[in-house]
C-alpha cells in the first residue's frame, strides 16, 4: 500500500506515518536497532524517526543503509538535537556522521528546555542556518508549548513546520491549547506514544477497565482491526502524524494498514469525548502537568 503524505508549510511532503526508534530502541545495541529498522522497512515504512537523545542513530543509519546514495533517497529521515546540546552545528554533524548521510529530511529541537545561557530563539537560528547550508531539508520542534512557539514567531521569519508531541485520546493536548494553536498556524503535529490508552490499560489495577477500552474493542470488532489500529487511525483522521514502533513484522504491517479503512466522524468524536475523561501522560512528567484537554 502507498503511504499518503502530509504537505508541510514549507511545501515539502512527509509520509503520514513514521517508525520511531525511541522507547523500544532507546539506547539499544546498534545491531538490534539496525535489525528493527530493517524489519520496519520490510513492512513498508519509509519515514524513520530518530534522535540524538535516543543514542542509536548509528543503528538507524545502518538498518536503512543510508550510506548508499541509492538507498538514502528512498527514505524520509528525521533526527533531533538533544536539549542539552549547546553547540548545535557540532551536534548535527555528529548525527549525520552516525546516520551515514550528508543530510536529513527533518531536524527538530527536541525540547524547549535548553542549557543555561541558550535561548530557544538562538537555538532556532542555528537550525535555520543548517537548513540554508543544505544539511537539513525542513526544520521543526518537539515538545514545544504555545508560549515557546510564540517566541519563535516573534523572533524569526522561518517557522517550524512540525511540532512532535505526546498525543493520544488520553492526552489530546500535551500542554494547554497546543492542538488548536498548531492547526491555526499551519504547524503539523506529530504524535509520539499514540497508543497511550493501551499502555494505560496495561498499567491499570487488576479488574479496572479504563473508559476507552470498551469503545476501542467495539470499533476494532466492527472494522475487523486491532485497538491499536483504531487509535492510529483516530490520530491520522485528526490531521496528526503518528509515530509508532514495534519489533514485530505483523504489527508494523498492521500500522501501515490504517490507510485502508476510515472511521465515521461520530466515532472519531466519540473517541475524543471519552478519551477526554481520563489523563495518561508517559513523558516529560517533571515539566508538564496539565490534565487532558479535549481537542
Amino acid at each position: 500500500m502507498t503511504v499518503p503524505t502530509f504537505t508541510l508549510s514549507d511545501n515539502t511532503t512527509i509520509p503520514a506515518i513514521g517508525y520511531g526508534t525511541g522507547t523500544k530502541w532507546y539506547g539499544g545495541p546498534s545491531d538490534q536497532v539496525s535489525a528493527g529498522v530493517a524489519t520496519a522497512i520490510e513492512a513498508g515504512f519509509i519515514h524513520l524517526d530518530g534522535a540524538e537523545m535516543y543514542k542509536n542513530e548509528a543503528g538507524l543509519g545502518a538498518g536503512a543503509k543510508l550510506s548508499d546514495p541509492n538507498e538514502r533517497k528512498k527514505f524520509y529521515i528525521t533526527t533531533k538535537v538533544a536539549d542539552g546540546a549547546a553547540d548545535i552545528p557540532k551536534a548535527l554533524d555528529e548525527s549525520l556522521r552516525k546516520l551515514g548521510t550528508s543530510y536529513v529530511d527533518l531536524y527538530l529541537l527536541h525540547s524547549p528546555f535548553l542549557p543555561k545561557g541558550v535561548t530557544i530563539e538562538s537555538a532556532w537560528e542555528q537550525l535555520v542556518a543548517a537548513q540554508a547550508a543544505g544539511k537539513v531539508r525542513s526544520i521543526g520542534v518537539s515538545n514545544f508549548r504555545v508560549e515557546d512557539l510564540e517566541k519563535l514567531a516573534k523572533a524569526s521569519a522561518v517557522k517550524p513546520v512540525v511540532n512532535q508531541i505526546e498525543f493520544s485520546p488520553y492526552l489530546q493536548n500535551q500542554t494547554p491549547g497546543i492542538f488548536k494553536y498548531a492547526k491555526a498556524h499551519n504547524i503539523t503535529l506529530e504524535a509520539y506514544s499514540p497508543l497511550g490508552p493501551l499502555a494505560a490499560q496495561a498499567k491499570a489495577a487488576a479488574g479496572t477497565e479504563l473508559p476507552l477500552t470498551p469503545v476501542l474493542k467495539r470499533l476494532a470488532d466492527k472494522y475487523n482491526r486491532t485497538p491499536g489500529q483504531i487509535l492510529l487511525r483516530w490520530t491520522y483522521q485528526n490531521g496528526v502524524l503518528p509515530i509508532t514502533t514495534s519489533e514485530k513484522l505483523d504489527r508494523l504491517k498492521q500500522a501501515l494498514d490504517i490507510f485502508s479503512f476510515e472511521l465515521e466522524q461520530a466515532e472519531v468524536d466519540e473517541i475524543s469525548d471519552v478519551g477526554a475523561t481520563h489523563t495518561f501522560r508517559q513523558y516529560w512528567t517533571n515539566k508538564f502537568f496539565s490534565d487532558n484537554e479535549r481537542l
